[in-house]
């Protein structure tokens, strides 16, 4: 065998472990990956819900109105609207 046969040997093993055996590893990595985002995702909607679960101590849930009012999310009718259910009336 002489040396150039030898290295294009070795480049043929290279490709076909690239071709044969890459894909896979990249495939396990993302699907790896996925669950991962995936359960970072389950995880934060869980912390919005207990945050943004309800109180039912109306001063919380008139601040919560007021930022809302204040960040314009909601129109002054609005926020009225909202206090008056909190409160009863």
């Amino acid at each position: 065998m002489n040396l150039l046969t030898v290295a294009q040997i070795i480049v043929l093993v290279i490709w076909i472990e690239t071709v044969l055996f890459v894909p896979e590893r990249v495939r396990d990595y993302n699907h790896a990956r996925a669950r991962e985002i995936r359960d970072e995702l389950l995880l934060l909607r869980a912390k919005s819900e207990e945050v943004s679960a309800p109180s039912d101590d109306p001063l919380d849930g008139l601040e919560r109105l007021a930022t809302l009012r204040e960040q314009g999310h909601l129109s002054d009718e609005e926020f009225e609207s909202q206090k008056r259910k909190i409160l009863g009336d």
